[in-house]
């Protein structure tokens, strides 16, 4: 598990008593989170109220997934109690509490969360986010006693996300060819996490027909073949691409698949093969334990450019590359029933940025 570990002592005194100095302790994540902690070193009055016990900060890059809440734990020393602090809350650098109602945490035990009413985005690009812990110092708390407090790992609401990018078109005829990537991120997850399937909806369009795939299966660029080959695709809802064998993905890390398919030489060229995905549906268990996790659609710009999707649409073109031109015969030094070079120019442009496009999905992935 990925532990951000903020620890800070604070001294709960008599009036006229000196805090003990610490320093700050930095803490990095395998998926970038800092945790910054700056332990409270000013006097602390038993029998205060709304008062900081704890600083801590939060930086780093989570794509948009937010901070729900977080775990702390505290260790009383010297005659004191956790139950010693009372009705706490977490507060940002403007005074505003961000747990509040029934997120105060009424008495302080030995574990404790504490949930946010609003996730709370990091991001590189937000910079970093200061908060402290402040609670009522119960009056009757022992003279020279201390607190240790201790943040765990951040919980997020898309501590697993999942996002489908499709190619924008590929040929007729082409075989074991990338529908799409299929990006699964677990950056932000404290679990290495188990794949068993992927179902995936595929719909014809356009004139196209679902018979005209085949062979379709999960790939991945370092392992190949994951899945057993699909001699056909659903058509009336999602086809289970079951893994040969479970894939793991590491706590931290992220990977990329792909659906590849064979698509049929007389498939027709203008017709559209749409792909989707639910990410809550995907079976998806905590490595070792077989706890079930629930994968959220992913955020941000993936990385061929474009924002995060679930949806997608591939168009098929001709086995050239080139649409289907009608022509007339042409007679001879008038151009009718020919084309001008401009138009051919364009049509072959079109083309290459077509197949490049698939082509492009095709060697990112495989």
């Amino acid at each position: 598990m990925n532990v951000y570990k903020l620890t800070g002592t604070v001294l709960v005194a008599a009036v006229m008593s000196v805090a003990g100095v610490a320093s700050a302790q930095v803490v990095t994540s395998g998926s970038g989170v800092n945790v910054v902690s700056t332990p409270v070193t000013s006097q602390i009055t038993p029998g205060g109220n709304g008062v900081t016990v704890g600083n801590f900060s939060v930086t780093g890059n989570t794509n948009g997934a937010g901070i729900t809440s977080f775990p702390v734990s505290v260790t009383a020393t010297n005659g004191a109690t956790p139950g010693n602090l009372t009705n706490c809350q977490v507060y940002n650098t403007s005074g505003s509490a961000l747990s509040t109602g029934n997120h105060i945490v009424t008495t302080l035990g030995a574990t404790n969360v504490f949930v946010l009413d609003t996730p709370m985005v990091v991001s590189n690009t937000g910079g970093t986010v200061n908060l402290s812990l402040r609670c009522n110092v119960a009056a009757g708390t022992p003279s020279g006693s201390t607190f240790q407090i201790a943040v765990g790992a951040p919980y997020l609401n898309q501590a697993l996300s999942v996002r489908l990018d499709t190619a924008p078109s590929v040929p007729a005829g082409s075989q074991n060819v990338s529908l799409a990537n299929i990006s699964i991120d677990a950056t932000h997850s404290a679990n290495n996490v188990v794949f068993s399937s992927f179902p995936i909806t595929l719909s014809a369009g356009n004139g196209g027909s679902l018979g005209n795939l085949s062979g379709c299966q999960i790939f991945n660029s370092s392992a190949g073949s994951l899945s057993a080959a699909s001699a056909s695709v659903n058509s009336g809802g999602a086809t289970i691409f079951t893994l040969s064998t479970p894939l793991t993905l590491l706590a931290g890390t992220a990977d990329m698949l792909s659906l590849n398919c064979n698509v049929g030489a007389g498939t027709s060229v203008g017709s559209t093969y749409t792909l989707s995905i639910d990410p809550a549906s995907i079976p998806v268990t905590v490595s070792g334990t077989g706890v079930s996790v629930t994968p959220t659609a992913g955020v941000g710009a993936g990385s061929n450019g474009l924002p995060a999707a679930t949806v997608g649409t591939v168009a098929i073109t001709s086995s050239t590359g080139l649409p289907p031109v009608v022509t007339t015969p042409g007679v001879p030094n008038t151009g009718a029933g020919t084309l001008s070079l401009a138009a051919l120019f364009v049509l072959a442009l079109a083309a290459l940025v077509a197949l490049g496009g698939a082509l492009y999905l095709r060697y990112e992935i495989q």
